[in-house]
């Protein structure tokens, strides 16, 4: 036997565990195969931890790519009710901040030139 071999079964069973596991030659079947049977378990529960690490990796990509409209959308929805009322209100007293962004807006739209699709600076793309 190889040391790791004889370090892993000092390490694990006790004589006469060994002789118990020995004894019978279809309980030793059982056994073995119990062992297998955890161990193929116990890889699954690693490769699918493994899996949901890498899957929350990307998510916190994804999510460092800032969308402020969408961080505003989720604060709001999670403000109480009275909280929404008063921001609403707030919101509503920057009238004028908003009037001139959407003729900002507009004006930019109408002073934009028109690309068709595929075409990016002035290079068509195929």
């Amino acid at each position: 036997m190889k040391p790791e071999e004889q370090g892993t079964i000092i390490s694990n069973w006790k004589l006469t565990e060994l002789y118990d596991i020995f004894a019978n030659n279809e309980a030793y079947e059982k056994y073995i195969n119990d062992l297998f049977a955890v161990s193929n378990e116990f890889t699954k529960r690693a490769v699918a931890l493994s899996a949901l690490h890498t899957e929350a990796f990307m998510q916190i990509r994804k999510k460092q790519e800032f969308d402020p409209a969408d961080t505003m959308c989720q604060m709001y929805d999670g403000m109480s009710e009275e909280d929404q009322k008063r921001f609403c209100q707030d919101m509503l007293q920057k009238k004028e901040f908003f009037e001139e962004s959407v003729r900002m807006i507009q004006a930019w739209f109408e002073s934009a030139k028109e690309v068709q699709k595929g075409d990016v600076g002035g290079v068509e793309i195929g």
